[in-house]
């Protein structure tokens, strides 16, 4: 272990030891609601604000056939779980479309927030902190905490894909374990499917070669990531046959069909793009641009991360088709421009500071991805195997 590495683990064992005192804090007054004060209407009218995205006391008097003291009352319990938002006058309340944290978690947000500068942002607390479950995403995925402070999260349905870029230790494969993690927690080996092509041999093979949701091996050499690339194609175009003879236009609808057998989700990381377009760069553009182009329907996603943003690694076509891109620190104002088409990236941190952008922002969000050691992952792993 360097001293950098060192520092980093110092700056952890802070952040995770003021996290703790937090937490004994709250537990002595704790606010949240057990599952016997729980209106036995609760669960019907979290179904009912979720698809009519409207509540209010009236609402639910006229739904349920209530009086207006158990509506209120109902209120407040869904305001205490982070589905809806504050009493504004009569307004009716706000739909929250991400998961709310208590005040127990707000003041840990807060702390977090004061880590922000440290780039230390513990990723078993951000997941300890919000209930994924209560988001409608297929594969959620925690990207980490905002200038505003902020938890950002993402459905990777929706990336669908993703391009990972920046210098050499700015933090893209602690990215690449926390996002797997994230996957990790919410779906069973039946449900998700990995493809793992670690070039380096170091990054992802020691960690989680003994993974249930490994598709295959974990690969190593390029000429068989290449071969890989060609079996996702063929498996794109065998779902594509399947959803059309049952007369469906995607994976979730297809897997709603009784008596078929699923298809699980199939997630392809590349932890070294630049390894692979060396060595045969035409015949890797054309796979990933095709996968690119028509894997969403059937559930197949790509997480393609490089030290080596440069317009022969990341060509035109690929960065036209994967338009969602997290930019870690880059070497040069070029670099960040290939990246996200813009300046910026070459001005972050190196202690995992990114710029991320997808066709639903704007603009770029800075965020400070959470922090996650090898030892952590490789509990998590060890957890899924034993099970």
């Amino acid at each position: 272990m360097d001293k950098n590495d060192d520092l980093i683990l110092k700056k952890l064992n802070k952040t995770e030891k003021r996290l703790d005192e937090l937490e004994k804090k709250f537990q002595k007054n704790n606010e949240t609601i057990s599952t016997d004060e729980q209106d036995p209407l609760l669960t019907q009218s979290i179904k009912l604000i979720s698809d009519l995205d409207f509540a209010s006391a009236s609402l639910l008097q006229r739904k349920f056939g209530i009086g207006f003291a158990r509506a209120a009352r109902m209120l407040d319990q869904l305001e205490a779980m982070g589905y809806i938002g504050p009493a504004i006058g009569s307004k009716p309340r706000e739909i929250i479309k991400q998961p709310k944290v208590n005040k127990q978690n707000e003041s840990v947000l807060s702390l977090l927030s004061e880590s922000y500068s440290d780039g230390i942002i513990p990723y078993k607390w951000l997941l300890k902190m919000y209930d994924l479950a209560k988001l409608d995403y297929k594969l959620p995925i925690i990207l980490g905490i905002n200038e505003m402070g902020k938890a950002q999260f993402m459905d990777l349905c929706k990336a669908p894909h993703i391009i990972i870029g920046g210098a050499t230790d700015s933090g893209k494969t602690t990215i690449l374990y926390s996002l797997i993690s994230t996957l990790l927690y919410h779906k069973k080996p039946e449900e998700l499917r990995f493809i793992l092509v670690d070039p380096k041999r170091v990054e992802m093979k020691p960690i989680f070669q003994n993974l249930p949701h490994l598709l295959t091996e974990i690969i190593t050499e390029v000429e068989k990531a290449i071969s890989a690339l060609k079996w996702t194609n063929a498996e794109m175009e065998q779902r594509y046959k399947k959803l059309s003879e049952a007369g469906v236009r995607n994976i979730e609808e297809y897997n709603k069909i009784k008596g078929v057998e699923k298809l699980p989700y199939i997630v392809f990381i590349v932890d070294e793009l630049a390894d692979l377009m060396i060595f045969a760069p035409d015949d890797v553009e054309d796979l990933i641009i095709r996968l690119a182009q028509l894997s969403r329907a059937v559930g197949i996603h790509l997480l393609l991360s490089t030290q080596r943003p440069t317009k022969d690694i990341l060509t035109g076509m690929m960065r036209v088709n994967i338009p969602t891109r997290i930019a870690f620190y880059c070497a040069s104002a070029g670099d960040s421009k290939v990246l996200l088409d813009m300046s910026g990236a070459e001005k972050l941190r190196r202690e995992g500071e990114v710029l991320f952008f997808s066709l639903d922002t704007e603009k770029p969000i800075r965020i400070q991805t959470p922090l996650i050691t090898k030892d952590e992952i490789g509990a998590i792993v060890q957890y899924i195997t034993e099970q």
